[in-house]
């Protein structure tokens, strides 16, 4: 069953002004995801590392592509439009699945295509708290979860952070997320061998992925951040689990959602209960934002 949301387009923190200024109106080639995410003999996805590759650079170079600049006090970020993205997979025959998600108007279908090509707003908002809250620091190690553009994990690349940067689907980070972080990176060649690294599939099958191949029992993350992941109770355990398996004992959790998902039943009263519940962390309101439809930011560490 396909869910649309009704969310603002990206851009919407902008002024008219700024976003006029901001918009260039050629659109250009972007390269093409010929990359699946595998499954095993059991038909369960197994997570996947997508690499940055020359395509990926001449796609950013592009004098035609279509870029927006987010200002976030201090700093700008840049970002690809979706909507060209999604124009161009509607067309591509490796993404199949996806474009008829995207033909059928709807801006998700679970387990198929989970709405990475759109800028959801609570993303902006953990960016924004982010930045207020002087929270990120150089050298630390953070996992974006469900990232789609990613950037409120390009935000902590800029502050210095490693960042690792998660997606359902692999074209996401292939068409957007990864030309996202190459348009903020200076030099753009050196991201892939620094400090980003880009793994595709669901929680459970990265979570494998993280914790058995990168081994990181010994190196987990200082900070995880995620905005608009928990609308659907079903996927929660999922994520709740990949949080405790790789978050460091003393780290911090940052989750930006809508208080309540009409249709869709999750929100963030409903996923503290679960919290609350499974009893591994404590969880509390760090910020509350009223604008529109009302918003938090939830922070979560360990219990002592």
């Amino acid at each position: 069953m396909a869910f649309k949301f009704n969310f603002p387009s990206p851009g919407s923190h902008i002024s008219d002004t700024e976003q006029d200024e901001s918009e260039e109106t050629h659109e250009g080639k972007i390269c093409s995801s010929e990359g699946k995410v595998p499954t095993n003999s059991g038909g369960e996805t197994m997570g996947v590392e997508v690499t940055v590759t020359p395509q990926h650079i001449q796609m950013i170079q592009d004098p035609y592509i279509k870029l927006q600049r987010v200002p976030i006090n201090e700093i700008v970020l840049l970002h690809l439009f979706g909507c060209s993205i999604e124009r161009r997979l509607k067309e591509h025959k490796s993404s199949k699945k996806i474009a008829t998600v995207l033909n059928s108007h709807s801006d998700l279908v679970s387990g198929v295509y989970e709405g990475g090509l759109k800028v959801w707003e609570c993303a902006l908002d953990l960016v924004e708290f982010l930045s207020t809250e002087n929270i990120l620091e150089n050298g630390m190690k953070i996992l974006e979860l469900g990232c789609g553009a990613g950037l409120p994990g390009i935000f902590a690349f800029l502050k210095g952070a490693t960042v690792h940067f998660q997606d359902f689907n692999y074209e996401v980070l292939d068409l957007l997320t990864i030309p996202n972080v190459l348009l903020n990176s200076r030099p753009i060649e050196n991201v892939a061998s620094t400090r980003c690294r880009f793994f595709a599939g669901d929680w459970t099958a990265v979570g494998k992925y993280l914790t058995e191949v990168l081994d990181l029992k010994n190196d987990r993350y200082d900070i995880i951040l995620t905005s608009e992941t928990i609308y659907n109770i079903d996927n929660q355990p999922k994520l709740l689990h990949l949080m405790k398996s790789t978050l460091k004992s003393t780290g911090t959790i940052y989750l930006a959602s809508k208080t309540h998902y009409f249709g869709l039943g999750g929100g963030t009263r409903q996923f503290e209960e679960l919290v609350h519940a499974d009893g591994t962390f404590d969880i509390k309101v760090c910020q509350v934002v009223s604008k529109g439809l009302q918003k938090e930011v939830l922070q979560m560490n360990f219990r002592a």
